[in-house]
């Protein structure tokens, strides 16, 4: 093996602001995996990030993104630079984000705050099954963010 790290190569796809809903007045960037159900897990999300005093239409730029799909991160798409970048199902590496990232733990690095954590599909059905783990450690990781005082 000649290297010991995991090389990607860049896609040919830059995100452009036609590919973004939301406002994004907050400089919050939230990348999720899309599924069938998506209404239903917008919907979702809408109310974990309303617990956190964001409003998911006027705070965020959201993406949605297949499994499959890798788009370069261009910065200038967005009309405020993310400050936050939170990934749901999104692996960095289909943002062509060059760092891993652990999940359910806010990382800063150069003035953005990273969070990666699983789908909304798999936080929601585990929820929805009686369980409480990924949401209450999403929870978490949001009131660190977002709300340290509380």
């Amino acid at each position: 093996m000649f290297l010991d790290f995991e090389l990607f190569a860049s896609p040919d796809k830059q995100l452009q602001p036609s590919d973004l809903s939301g406002k994004g007045s907050r400089g919050i960037f939230i990348a999720y995996e899309a599924d069938t159900a998506e209404k239903e897990r917008l919907d979702y999300l809408k109310k974990i990030l309303a617990a956190a005093k964001i409003d998911l239409d006027q705070d965020v730029n959201a993406l949605a993104l297949d499994a499959e799909t890798s788009i370069q991160l261009n910065r200038s798409a967005f009309a405020t630079a993310p400050q936050y970048i939170l990934l749901f199902g999104v692996k960095p590496k289909q943002l062509s984000l060059n760092f891993q990232l652990p999940t359910y733990s806010p990382v800063s690095y150069q003035g953005t705050t990273y969070l990666c954590v699983d789908s909304l599909a798999t936080i929601q059905e585990e929820r929805m099954a009686g369980k409480n783990q990924k949401a209450g450690a999403l929870w978490l990781a949001l009131k660190q963010i977002f709300l340290p005082s509380a």
